[in-house]
Parts: structure tokens; C-alpha cells; sequence
């Protein structure tokens, strides 16, 4: 094999290496920013801080204070969780969010993505979920729990009456957007346990 020809092999190997740098360069970097927050459609759907709206159309009626919690009552669910936990409400949906980092009630947010650790979607379509079926309280929840890189997600599933309720948790060490540094999903498991139907007109 003469000078040239080999000048050409190595360039041409040089070249693939250097392109198969770049391409896990770039992968690495896309997958990076998007494990900030989960991409899920339905996860997605949530509420996002800047479009706070002044009007409180949601269904929910507000919270309780009894001691160490405070309940929540939506349209046909009630529900209870820790008085030093924040509520968020959505004024285009059922759904909501609770903050177990901040005792900060916000009512009546335009709802488009997550801005709090833990979701409350909440639809008449049973989510379709996978996972461990366990019973907390006298809810059958699909339970399931994904780590990757630091960063972990909870999801239970279950039916409250005619309600689907897709609850979600996250936990990351770096306090990106939506999500806790700390776990706090025994504490969202007693107030799933908590999650009951209310008696129309109620």
C-alpha cells in the first residue's frame, strides 16, 4: 500500500471518528435537557407560572384546614394533604398540583405544563399505566417508579368513582423545574389513601 493511499485511509478514519464524537456529543446534550422535565403528553398538559389568570374557574372549592392536613374537594372527589403543602389549580382543567416544598395556595392558573413536583391529572379515560398494583386506603393504584440519572418518577394510577387520577412525583437532585430535591412520595400515598368520591350536589 503506497503513501497516498494510506494518507486517505487514515483522513477517511480520522473523519468517522470525529463524526461519531459529534453525534454522542449532541445526543448526550439533547437527552440532557430533556430529563429536566418529564415529556409525557399528559404530563405536559399542566400548568405553567407566567400565565397566572385572576379568575378561579376551576372546579376545585378550596381547602380546609383540620389540624395537620387540609382537604381539597373537586368536582365529585374529595381528597386531604399536609398543611405546610401549597395548592395549585388550573381555571382551563381539573387538573392540579400540590408543592410539598411550599405552603403557597395559587388558584386559577391557565394550566398548559408542570411548574410544582407533584400532578394531578385528572380525566374520564382510564390511564393507561404500568406498574405494581397495590391498595392504599380503599383505592386500587397501578404504582411505578422509574430511576435514571439521579432523577427519579413516580406514577400511580387509579379510578376515584367515574374519575381516572394520573398522580405523578418527581425527584431530582438538582431542583430543576417541577420537581423536589426531596422524596416525598410516602406522604403522596396517604393522601391518595385520603382520595374518595363526594355525593353529587355536595
Amino acid at each position: 500500500m503506497d503513501t497516498k493511499t494510506k494518507s486517505i485511509l487514515l483522513g477517511g478514519i480520522a473523519l468517522l471518528i470525529l463524526a461519531v464524537t459529534f453525534g454522542v456529543i449532541f445526543y448526550l446534550g439533547k437527552a440532557s435537557r430533556n430529563q429536566n422535565v418529564r415529556t409525557e403528553p399528559s404530563l405536559d398538559s399542566l400548568s405553567q407560572l407566567p400565565s397566572l389568570s385572576t379568575s378561579d374557574n376551576s372546579s376545585g372549592t378550596g381547602n380546609n384546614n383540620t389540624g395537620t392536613t387540609k382537604s381539597f374537594t373537586g368536582e365529585g372527589f374529595t381528597l386531604k394533604y399536609p398543611t405546610s403543602w401549597g395548592l395549585l389549580t388550573c381555571s382551563n382543567s381539573q387538573n392540579f398540583e400540590l408543592d410539598p416544598t411550599s405552603s403557597q395556595d395559587i388558584k386559577g392558573v391557565v394550566c398548559d405544563m408542570a411548574v410544582k413536583p407533584v400532578t394531578f391529572l385528572i380525566s374520564s379515560t382510564r390511564a393507561a399505566c404500568q406498574g405494581e398494583t397495590v391498595t392504599l386506603g380503599s383505592n386500587q393504584v397501578v404504582k411505578s417508579k422509574i430511576t435514571a440519572r439521579g432523577d427519579t418518577n413516580y406514577r400511580w394510577c387509579l379510578m376515584v368513582g367515574s374519575k381516572s387520577f394520573d398522580v405523578t412525583h418527581r425527584v431530582s437532585p438538582s431542583g430543576s423545574r417541577a420537581t423536589s430535591k426531596d422524596d416525598f412520595s410516602s406522604q403522596i400515598e396517604e393522601v391518595i389513601k385520603s382520595l374518595q368520591t363526594t355525593p353529587a350536589g355536595s
